[in-house]
């Protein structure tokens, strides 16, 4: 397999990355009468993207950061 070099000023350096914001919750720590599917819907309803729930029950999600142009934020 042969690998192209990509030149410095190419297309694919000059695009951003998209940038995430994090948030975690404790699954545990829920009122006993909370779903815990009830509150990971109102999150993906709010564009929270589940990444992984751990073995001790912590939910990680992750959303991307949506930059407000110069027009919206006047």
């Amino acid at each position: 397999m042969a690998f192209r070099r990509i030149p410095p000023n190419s297309v694919w350096n000059s695009m951003k990355m998209p940038e995430w914001e994090y948030r975690k919750i404790d699954l545990g720590d829920l009122a006993r009468n909370t779903s815990d599917l009830d509150l990971l819907d109102k999150a993906g309803e709010d564009g929270w993207e589940l990444v992984v729930i751990t073995s001790n029950n912590i939910a990680y999600f992750k959303r991307q950061i949506r930059k407000q142009s110069s027009r919206q934020k006047a």
